[in-house]
């Protein structure tokens, strides 16, 4: 392992970088920001199972470290942040150093420990070994700084006291060794200079017989006088070398002595060992919670295996190995072992697609093996995430290995699995929809649900499968196999109490003769909350079945309407439905109204007023407007509503009294003129997001708030939107951190 005088807990970490490249041999070492690294033969901690040892080849490696800076930064970051200090200037050097521009956000809330997390994985990731090494360094003086600045509290006094003590007798024992060092060093260059002088002078000795015969015997006499003086001077400091050398290494032997009796002391106030178990553990839950489903090991094994107190913590708390990532790259040991201490906790289980590391010849029996480990802890899952987790995660069938695979053996589990407790299940696929989750999950794994997402995946009518759901989202569904409209009303008649809905893509194949046999819409009473994507995935292109849609249900009690993937066609249709049936979506007392216009991109799709003003007319008692478009579609709704305030015919929008409007623009300038409208037409609370470009940097859900109040406004710097098909769970940690 690596050897290190930082300021950490005794125990095992990874070195990255090209900076193991030097530590090849027992002994070698290598300096980090003044930090002294020494790469031994073995780890010194006998805590971690034999069985699982890191070690040549395997998970993190054969370069074992006291300290990994990109780990111990993240650390530093999710501490800092959940102890609520802000170190906002090391932060913007170091995203310059690190980025090679500058940060583009300003504030505080920019050092939420997910944007940490992302700049590990880059800098881990980095093909270029100077400037990763260089990024190292950095980063260990940024957790430095961080995990040093409010830590003292929790740290012994007297202990506090003798570290300084120490610290003060080092710098000391430094100085006289660089002294002694030195002393060393000029009796060496003299002893050089000397030598040198004595062969020049060696040298001017004449050779030639004839030449020599001509000069005075006195001439050779001042030479020999000269070597005599110059060997007598030789001698006497050689003389005084050896007792220099041994000065030397006294003082290095003292100075080794203070340094090894400063280690238990610094491992006793480290941030490791110091900060109460209550808020690791806070943070590990945070960490894990915000950790991408990715198929590797969890966050729980590597923080595991930092240091000794974190392993006893670990060892004793199962809450926190309760979430388990599996792959087909999966070791099933780890898996077994982390099911094992996760007892009797409930378990978040995430099976994650595709590894292409994984031999063809393997995939059966690996498959067989994960699922086989699964199926033992059926009865403590809550949640389950087949596959992605977001519309982001594209995944292509054809690179998978054995994807068919899968299939049996995964609709075998679903099928004899027995999940009391289970309830939330998601499902993400983007390729070729050959499972069939509908089939897959028997009624008494379903029976339990109360959140279902499907993505890619065909739709079947097993209406056990949505029984009792709360919230359900069909997610691109299959266009090979639609239900038809007759079965997707069946679907929603199996959903009383659906408080969430979200339709993103066509449901459902059309019917002329569904309207005659059920000329009104089915009542979802419950229903509070209605996502909708008008988009046709199969023709790329968007098509208007919102009549139909409308058709099969009405949300009468509807508090919240999100409405993504807008153009004009698409507005026309759907304002034409709420004209025709206003009851649908409780348009006459909605109080929150979500409109985004297109994808992602920065565009405008040229609404008109007219279009826009139908649209506000529609929803009387709006309180909360919220926009995401371009910034002329933008000004075409605030112009509306400056319309109907004016027009003493329309009383629409009187309650509103809150715009959110979402720019996918990062020029501040903006802002002011869509403050100053929505200012004029009487709106209290206004709130404007600008996005940053994707082609800037992208941290994962990153936000900024700032109250100017010299604007009026709140002023929002994001980069994650709040309104997407994705995980249940994962957006509803997302919201829950971005407004807390």
């Amino acid at each position: 392992m690596v050897h290190s005088s930082y300021n950490m807990a005794p125990g095992d970490l990874e070195l990255r970088g090209a900076v193991a490249n030097r530590l090849r041999r027992p002994g070698d070492t290598i300096d980090i920001d003044g930090i002294t690294y020494e790469y031994c033969d073995s780890s010194d901690d006998e805590s971690i199972d034999e069985a699982h040892q890191v070690g040549p080849g395997k998970t993190f490696g054969i370069f074992i470290s006291r300290i990994s800076a990109p780990l111990e930064m993240f650390l530093g970051y999710a501490a800092e942040t959940w102890l609520g200090r802000r170190p906002r200037a090391v932060f913007n050097r170091l995203f310059k150093d690190v980025m090679h521009r500058p940060c583009p956000m300003v504030g505080d809330r920019c050092l939420d420990p997910t944007s940490a997390e992302k700049l590990w994985i880059d800098i881990v990731n980095c093909k270029d070994p100077a400037q990763k090494e260089r990024n190292i360094g950095s980063l260990a003086l940024l957790r430095n700084y961080i995990m040093r600045r409010q830590m003292d509290r929790f740290k012994d006094p007297d202990t506090v006291r003798a570290l300084h003590e120490v610290n003060a007798r080092i710098v000391e024992a430094e100085s006289t060794a660089t002294l002694k060092r030195e002393e060393v060093a000029d009796i060496q260059q003299d002893l050089r200079l000397l030598q040198r002088t004595r062969e020049r002078a060696e040298a001017s000795r004449p050779t030639t017989q004839s030449y020599i015969e001509s000069l005075p015997a006195a001439f050779f006499e001042g030479i020999d006088i000269a070597l005599r003086a110059l060997d007598e001077r030789i001698r006497t400091r050689s003389e005084v070398m050896p007792p220099a050398e041994e000065r030397m290494r006294e003082a290095e032997r003292a100075l080794d002595e203070l340094i090894e009796s400063r280690r238990p002391l610094l491992a006793q106030t480290s941030p490791a060992q110091v900060v109460p178990e209550e808020i690791w553990i806070n943070i590990w839950m945070w960490a894990e919670n915000l950790h991408c489903p990715e198929p590797k090991p969890g966050l729980a094994y590597v923080f595991s295996w930092v240091c000794t107190r974190w392993r006893k913590i670990f060892l004793r708390t199962p809450t926190l190995w309760r979430q388990v990532r599996v792959s087909l790259g999966t070791s099933s040991d780890l898996l077994r072992l982390q099911l094992q201490r996760s007892d009797p906790c409930p378990l978040d289980v995430y099976f994650i697609f595709g590894n292409r590391r994984i031999k063809r010849e393997d995939t059966p029996r690996k498959v067989n093996m994960l699922l086989t480990e699964l199926v033992f802890c059926a009865n403590r899952w809550v949640s389950f995430h087949l596959g992605g987790t977001t519309d982001l995660d594209f995944y292509d069938d054809s690179k998978l290995v054995g994807w068919s695979l899968y299939t049996d053996g995964i609709q075998d589990m679903l099928s004899k699995a027995h999940a009391p407790r289970l309830r939330h299940f998601c499902a993400w696929w983007y390729g070729d929809p050959t499972l069939i989750v509908g089939r897959g999950l028997c009624p008494p794994v379903a029976c339990s649900l109360s959140e279902l997402q499907i993505c890619g995946f065909a739709i079947r009518t097993n209406l056990s499968l949505f029984s009792g759901l709360t919230s359900l989202e069909l997610v691109r569904p299959s266009v090979r196999d639609l239900p038809s409209i007759w079965e997707f009303r069946d679907m929603l008649v199996q959903c009383p109490s659906l408080v969430h809905l979200g339709l993103d893509g066509k449901c459902f194949n059309s019917d002329s003769s569904f309207r005659l046999r059920f000329p009104d819409p089915l009542p979802l009473p419950a229903l509070r909350s209605l996502m909708l994507r008008f988009i046709d995935y199969e023709q790329e292109e968007e098509v208007l079945f919102i009549h139909e849609l409308f058709d099969t249900f009405a949300a009468p009690a509807l508090s919240t309407l999100y409405v993504l993937h807008l153009d004009v066609p698409c507005l026309t249709a759907f304002v034409e439905a709420l004209e025709a049936k206003p009851m649908v979506c409780a348009s006459g007392t909605l109080p929150v109204l979500f409109l985004r216009f297109g994808g992602y991109k920065e565009e405008d799709h040229g609404i008109p007023s007219a279009l826009a003003t139908r649209t506000l007319v529609l929803f009387p008692q709006l309180r909360h407007l919220w926009l995401c478009s371009g910034v002329q579609d933008t000004r075409s709704f605030l112009r509306a509503l400056r319309n109907i305030k004016e027009c003493q015919r329309e009383p629409g929008c009187s309650s509103l009294h809150a715009v959110t409007l979402e720019l996918h623009v990062i020029r501040e300038h903006n802002a002011d003129d869509f403050i100053s409208r929505a200012r004029k037409i009487g709106v209290r609370d206004i709130t404007v997001r600008l996005y940053h470009s994707f082609n800037d940097t992208w941290l994962d859900y990153d936000v900024w708030r700032q109250h100017d109040r010299s604007r009026g406004a709140i002023i929002e710097r994001v980069t994650w939107c709040e309104s997407a098909f994705e995980c249940f769970e994962k957006r509803t940690i997302r919201a829950h951190l971005i407004h807390t």
